[in-house]
Parts: C-alpha cells; structure tokens; sequence
C-alpha cells in the first residue's frame, strides 16, 4: 500500500513560499538562490507527477547518514517519515531539499551575466546549506536571546550557520554576493561538506540535473 504524502507535499509548497524562504537571496558560485527560483518548486509540487513532469515525494529509501535527499534523475525528494517538517531543524533541510530541486529544474547549466555555466555538486550543496541556514534564522531564530547556536550546529552545519549569519548580519543581505563577501567562509563550507560522512564518495563532479517539467 502507498504512503500518503500529501500533507507532506503541501507543508513543502507552504514552506517554499513562506515569507521567511523568500527573504533568502544571494549569489554562491554563480548560483543565484532566491524566492523566484524556489516558487517554481511550489509549481511543480502542484503538478501531477508523471512522465518525467512534476516532482514524486518517498517516505524512505535514503542513503547511509542522510538526513533527507533530492533524486535529480527521478525528480523525487525522499524523507525518512511521512510527518517529516514538524521541528526546524527539518524544515531547514525540506528548504534545503528544496534548492536542489531549483537547481535541477534549470537544466545543466546556470544562466549568469557572461553566458551559461555548468556548476560543481559540492558548490549545489554548499548553496543548499546556506540557504537552509538562512531559512532556518528567517523561520525560527535562534533557540533563545542566550543560545545562538541550535544543538544541531556541528561540523558542516555549523558552518553554514556561520555564514548565514555573516550573510543575515549586513545592512542590506538581498542579493549578497557570498564569495565576495566571505570567500574563506565559503571554502570552509565545502570543506565541512567533504569531509560529512553522508558525502563521502557521492562528490563526483557533477549531479545529473536535467530539468523539472511542470
């Protein structure tokens, strides 16, 4: 029997579109990461999933240590529980799923100033972090006024709550170009991701992005 997941796909088109998803908007290896990208998440959350259109939503059937991933050749987000997104901590990693999906349903290559660009995985998943830490301070703040660092801010997480905070702290965060603003944060970032055992040998080059059809 199929698992329900529609509550699930509707909590993950609510958060997508929440207020604190679209104030996330930077630059990160040429990846632009903002709340027009991730609406069209929302739009294909809504569409039927079938003939490589749309996106397909899997209770299990994740990889050793992931917390949650995105399937690029399936178009299929897979979580560990079907009432996966009732603590911030998972709704920063559906918000981070979730800018997969973005960079999958743009194709190969990104669009930028000086013409189209291929990107790197471990440069996809430095942006998916940022932008879930991100989400995370414009969604549920820190744990307390005393307590700025969540219990769950270790290794490459940790990073990514770092510069999100760098990256939230400017007096005008829209549009942050974050590898001219904190390169050494940025490379810190994708050590941490390196080195987190839920990637090692899954660095390859390049994830198979190949559009998301609505």
């Amino acid at each position: 029997m199929a698992t329900n997941t529609d509550a699930l796909r509707t909590l993950i088109g609510t958060i997508v579109m929440s207020d604190a998803a679209q104030k996330v908007d930077f630059y990160l290896d040429k990846m632009h990461v903002d709340g027009s990208g991730l609406s069209y998440v929302a739009l294909a959350l809504a569409s039927k999933p079938r003939g490589g259109r749309g996106l397909s939503i899997a209770v299990g059937g994740l990889g050793p240590h992931a917390e949650a991933s995105y399937d690029p050749s399936t178009n299929t987000f897979k979580f560990p529980k079907v009432n996966y997104g009732t603590v911030p901590f998972e709704r920063m990693t559906i918000f981070h799923e979730s800018v997969h999906v973005w960079r999958d349903s743009v194709g190969r290559t990104v669009a930028t100033s000086s013409g189209k660009v291929k990107t790197r995985d471990v440069s996809e998943e430095a942006a998916a972090f940022l932008a879930g830490a991100l989400f995370f301070l414009y969604d549920a703040g820190p744990t307390s006024a005393s307590d700025t660092t969540p219990t769950w801010a270790k290794g490459v997480y940790d990073n990514a709550l770092c510069l999100a905070l760098q990256v939230a702290g400017q007096s005008n965060p829209k549009g942050c170009n974050v590898n001219e603003f904190n390169q050494i944060g940025v490379d810190a970032l994708k050590e941490g991701i390196r080195k987190n055992r839920a990637y090692r040998g899954h660095l390859t080059g390049r994830y198979d992005n190949n559009g998301v059809r609505l």
